[in-house]
């Protein structure tokens, strides 16, 4: 189940709590979820290990959306989301970054996935490696460590929804256009996560062709998202992200 919050161009100012959240399991449960999370990591040795925030509530005051975020630990968070067994027992969940990106040549850039094929926005984790670090930074820090594209090629960049699940997760989506061209992108070394770039243009038609097509191959956000996106523009010839 998801639910999602226009946040069109507001100024997302985060409060931090550096106080790890405090997942309280029993012993047996914490021992299952390491030896999950081990077995996991002999198969994927480029499986992130690291610690990453959650968002505890938000609040909208005039133009600022205020999050309150605080630290947890990724491991007990993809364990739980293996496990049905383990969600109601593990009641924590992380914060994504997705951004929708445009070419200067109005094409929409989605990526197939490497690991699973599936097709998905450029996306990345909201860590603490720097506590200091934005929302916005880290999905600039990921077009370029995916795409190789750098700030100077960024011409827009605002947030413009807030999905949220029921297992606690939250993803803020951003818009972002680009001064390059998808021929200027196909040329670029995108990282080991990428096996494919995917161009599409804006239009509704195409959009809606391109969603029914690859519907079993979407990520879940991406689908939900689509699935709106169709909804808002219904009668329209080019999909609108922010109206």
């Amino acid at each position: 189940m998801f639910k999602l919050k226009n946040i069109y161009k507001k100024e997302i100012i985060n409060h931090f709590s550096n106080d790890s959240t405090n997942i309280k399991v029993d012993a047996n449960t914490s021992t299952l979820v390491s030896n999950i999370w081990n077995k996991v990591q002999k198969n994927n040795d480029f499986l992130y290990d690291g610690k990453i925030y959650s968002l505890v509530k938000h609040e909208e005051v005039g133009n600022k959306f205020i999050i309150y975020t605080q630290k947890t630990n990724f491991k007990y968070l993809y364990v739980a989301k293996l496990r049905n067994d383990l969600k109601k027992k593990i009641n924590v969940g992380g914060i994504g970054i997705l951004a929708i990106i445009e070419t200067s040549d109005n094409k929409l850039v989605l990526t197939e996935r490497a690991t699973d094929n599936m097709i998905s926005l450029v996306s990345g984790v909201f860590n603490y490696e720097n506590t200091y670090q934005t929302l916005e930074k880290c999905i600039t820090d990921e077009l370029l460590e995916e795409l190789e594209i750098p700030i100077k090629e960024i011409s827009t960049i605002y947030p413009v929804y807030l999905i949220s699940h029921l297992e606690h997760s939250n993803e803020f989506i951003y818009y972002i256009s680009l001064k390059c061209s998808s021929e200027s992108l196909k040329s670029k070394n995108f990282n080991f996560e990428i096996k494919e770039l995917m161009f599409i243009d804006k239009k509704y038609e195409i959009i809606d062709n391109f969603y029914n097509q690859f519907l079993n191959n979407l990520n879940p956000t991406v689908e939900f998202l689509f699935n709106e996106l169709l909804a808002f523009n219904k009668g329209k010839s080019e999909v609108s992200f922010y109206d």
